[in-house]
């Protein structure tokens, strides 16, 4: 028991006072000043959670609030209104009346006769003691105060006239009204108002119940009890019905409760006082036994009340970090709920928070309006301070500096208490709490540490919101990009397979793909970012002449599609072709104009599917078939071009098989001296004979290896077989050199140089023996890699040949530039060479400039004796055609040599 009354004095004591934190600032150092006004115009956004009467955390008060509450609807948010007012407004005014009334019946009747005197004074300070040092007890929305007013109530029944007991009561109720400080005067007011109606109540009933009431007997004292214990049951069911009539609903078992404290405190301090009235008849200095038996138990209650508040705060706390912990929310709402709960945590009249974004405030109020600025604001001088300081403070009366005092005179509060949201170094904001509301005259160093603690849960919070709001904007940021293309902000090849997907079944439309002509030379002669510009301005103008409700899509690349809803065939042929033009209008750029042409093929919705993959898998079919064919219209789908597809797809597969097992063959296809008819060379041509297909022409199947990578692979069949072939004939004797075609990819290998010079060596053929043939497309691509990969091969002593020249890529000016060793003219150019004079000097020209460049002139597909001699007429040094020889395999092409190795043909034959 002495440990339990120890606490209890200690806990009490705890609960009086709490020290204030110095703020005061020295000048050099302050950085704005409690004035700064313009500081809280920064303010850009303020949500506030509107509480006008909301009477917080008092004593026995067990907040029941569930983690869902701190994100639905703030818990206990009571915004009382005209009923609120009228009811305390009645209450106060019955009070007064009963009071009234009761003083005038009470004048007349006679000091008692028990032999107990006590000093008007005396009473009068007992009655403001109880009244100033009083419990609280809260009744659904409304806090009610519990004053130990039965101790001096009853003492002075049995020591005073009834009139001066009333009077003494009244006098120390309206001191302890203006003594006290904290929460609302109105409240203490009403509260002091119940006091007095209820001690006149007890008077008057217990004059009228016994004719005698004030000798102490055991009748008078038992009435005294029963009287005391009804009067304080109707006040609380006054005050209940106070709360109904504010629309404020308490749960049967909190009012079950609260009755049952306030009923046993009344019980016990009316039989504490009976108890002092008893002994004060047998010796006076014995009062002093009784004080300290009636002391004890009011401090232990007093620190018992006191601990379950705090508990009630730690549940509180622990339920706003659980939820915390468990919700996903904003930082908004955070802020909000925040601010409610600060409020509750602290007993406060208001919480307030302020988060900052850099420039930007966002802030939320929970509680009563203030006519005052809120608190914090950034760049204010509490702000600078809390920053500066990283530490929770208290602003009181007592709080030193002149600075303090003029910011809490500004802001128009009593005391405040702010902390600082921290991550880190960084402030991510201030929650503050103005206005102790309870019975404690303001904020202790334990609410310090309790408001600490929830400021760094409020801040571990905002972050993870904030770094969520990040992580939902990147995630949207490329849920956007995968819908949308980034150059041309067209809709991404993503989109549009979710808008055909979501086509509808019973809807028709056309696909459109599309694919540039000729779009890598831009890129390669130009530079990427023109060919960039060059795709963003055929987005615009396709945009342009298609309907609103089409949907274009940039695939990647060079390629297009759109997608158009609600047409026929013959409708997306004419839209089709639309696009055309615009694509073939010359494009004007800042760097050059550049035209371009493309392919279009259109696949029909639901004609030819209705799935995306399958839709875009035919309309890519009639695009490459269009371009396969340098068709210049738009080519719909027809049934026979998957199957086309599929031959495609099955010769692959086959073509790879071939090349493991070595079922691919080379042939030789001889050139000859113009002139003499010596055999300068021969040409490496790879044949493709299938078991079950049967011929297979290399431009199908050299195409298919290009497009799939499988062109290295034959590329060094071809290269080897042909090197060991030519080592064959060159021990003959027989010095003919041997042509292989390459592409660009082969020459980009890394170690093509070291890759050659070893394949050489393997074979024994001098580099001499061999000549790389490239088509006049590669030796146009001004790549630098390909250009020093032609130097070194230059360099090696390996012949250069540029192949297919006039087949549409010519350029006369760019051979001065070019490291080459022979130059063949494409069979389109000489065929007509005999009949047609344009033509002769087309050849003629060519010859005149690769003679003057050094350049060896082959004609290729020369096929009767007229063009051989006129092509050996105009200065063709070569020629190589079916007049001299098909291509040979390696044993017939041997013999075919031999017989002719010291032949000089006149006319070629």
């Amino acid at each position: 028991m002495a440990e339990t009354v120890l606490c209890a004095v200690r806990m009490a004591a705890i609960g009086k006072t709490c020290p204030a934190v110095p703020l005061a600032t020295p000048p050099s150092t302050r950085q704005a000043g409690p004035g700064d006004a313009t500081a809280h115009s920064r303010v850009s956004k303020r949500a506030t959670v509107r509480m006008e009467r909301s009477e917080p955390g008092g004593l026995g008060d067990d907040h029941d609030l569930s983690s869902g509450e701190f994100f639905g609807e703030p818990p206990g948010v009571h915004q009382p209104g005209h009923q609120f007012r009228l009811a305390s407004t009645l209450l106060f005014s019955g009070s007064v009346a009963v009071v009234t009334a009761f003083a005038l019946d009470l004048s007349t009747v006679a000091a008692p006769a028990s032999g107990v005197r006590v000093p008007l004074a005396l009473m009068v300070v007992a009655f403001f003691l109880a009244g100033r040092y009083c419990l609280r007890e809260r009744i659904g929305g409304t806090v009610h105060v519990v004053a130990a007013t039965e101790l001096p109530l009853v003492v002075a029944l049995f020591a005073s006239r009834p009139i001066h007991v009333l009077t003494c009561a009244m006098a120390g109720m309206a001191v302890a009204v203006i003594a006290t400080r904290h929460g609302q005067r109105s409240e203490r007011l009403r509260s002091a108002a119940l006091s007095v109606a209820e001690i006149a109540t007890v008077l008057e009933i217990v004059g009228r119940v016994d004719p005698d009431p004030f000798v102490l007997r055991t009748g008078t004292w038992g009435a005294v009890l029963f009287v005391v214990l009804a009067v304080r049951f109707v006040r609380l069911a006054i005050v209940h019905l106070v709360g109904v009539l504010s629309n404020e609903h308490e749960t049967m078992r909190s009012l079950i409760a609260t009755t049952l404290v306030s009923m046993a405190a009344c019980t016990c301090f009316t039989s504490l006082a009976l108890i002092a009235s008893m002994v004060q008849t047998q010796s006076r200095l014995a009062m002093m036994l009784v004080v300290v038996v009636c002391l004890l138990p009011l401090l232990a209650y007093r620190a018992y009340v006191i601990l379950r508040e705090r508990f009630s705060r730690l549940r509180l706390l622990q339920d706003y970090t659980a939820a915390l912990a468990r919700s996903v929310v904003d930082h908004q709402l955070i802020s909000e709920r925040a601010a409610e709960q600060a409020r509750l945590l602290l007993s406060a009249e208001t919480g307030e928070i302020t988060l900052s974004r850099g420039e930007i405030a966002v802030r939320a109020i929970a509680g009563a309006q203030h006519r005052g600025i809120g608190i914090p604001a950034p760049g204010d001088w509490l702000w600078e301070r809390i920053v500066a300081s990283k530490r929770a403070v208290v602003i009181n009366e007592s709080t030193f500096g002149e600075d303090a005092q003029a910011y809490r005179s500004m802001v128009g509060a009593r005391d405040i208490l702010a902390a600082p949201l921290m991550h880190g170094d960084e402030v991510l904001g201030v929650i503050a709490v103005r206005n102790r509301s309870d019975e404690l005259a303001t904020f202790s160093p334990s609410d310090c540490q309790l408001f600490a603690t929830m400021a760094d849960q409020t801040a571990v919070a905002v972050r993870a919101s904030r770094l969520q709001e990040r992580v939902q904007e990147e995630l949207r940021e490329k849920a956007r990009a995968a819908f949308v293309d980034p150059l041309t902000s067209l809709v991404s090849r993503h989109g549009l397979n979710t808008a055909i997907d979501e086509f509808g079944t019973n809807r028709r439309g056309a696909l459109l793909s599309l694919d540039l002509n000729g779009f890598k030379e831009i890129n390669s002669t130009l530079g990427h970012e023109l060919g960039d510009d060059v795709l963003v301005l055929l987005a615009e103008r396709i945009l342009a002449v298609l309907p609103r409700a089409a949907t274009v899509a940039r695939l990647g690349g060079d390629e297009f599609a759109v997608l158009i809803p609600d047409v026929d065939e013959s409708v997306a042929l004419v839209i089709a072709e639309r696009v055309l033009l615009a694509v073939r209008a010359a494009a004007a750029l800042d760097a050059a104009t550049v035209t371009l042409d493309a392919a279009v093929g259109i696949a029909l919705v639901p004609e030819h599917g209705r799935n995306h993959a399958i839709v875009m898998r035919r309309a890519d079919l009639a695009m490459f078939e269009a371009k396969a064919k340098r068709e210049t219209s738009p080519r719909v789908f027809a049934a026979g071009m998957e199957s086309q597809s599929h031959r495609r797809v099955e010769l692959l597969r086959e073509l790879r098989a071939a090349l493991v097992a070595g079922s691919l063959t080379v042939n030789y296809q001889p050139k000859a001296h113009l002139g003499t008819g010596v055999v300068q060379g021969v040409e490496a041509l790879v044949r493709w004979h299938h078991p079950l297909l049967g011929h297979i022409a290399p431009d199908e199947f050299i195409g298919l290896a290009e497009q799939s990578g499988l062109i290295e692979p034959l590329t060094e069949f071809v290269l080897r077989t042909s090197l060991i072939d030519c080592r064959s004939w060159r021990d003959r004797g027989l010095e003919a050199s041997v042509g292989v075609n390459v592409s660009v990819r082969t020459l980009k290998r890394p170690d093509l140089l070291s890759w050659v010079t070893a394949m050489l060596e393997e074979t024994g053929v001098v580099p001499s023996g061999l000549v790389f043939e490239l088509t006049e497309r590669e030796y146009v691509d001004d790549d630098p890699e390909i250009g020093l990969a032609l130097a070194g091969l230059h360099a090696l002593g390996i012949g250069l040949s540029i192949d297919d020249f006039g087949a549409g890529y010519s350029s006369l000016g760019y051979l001065r530039r070019l490291v080459a060793d022979e130059l063949k003219l494409d069979r389109a150019l000489v065929k007509d060479v005999a009949d047609d004079a344009d033509a002769a000097a087309i050849v003629t020209a060519v010859v005149t400039l690769a003679d003057q460049l050094g350049l060896r002139t082959v004609a290729e597909g020369v096929e009767d004796d007229a063009t051989w001699e006129r092509l050996r007429e105009l200065g063709v040094a070569v020629g190589q055609g079916y007049i001299l020889s098909r291509p040979l395999p390696i044993e017939a092409l041997m013999g075919w040599m031999w017989e002719r190795r010291n032949a000089a043909i006149v006319g070629g034959r």
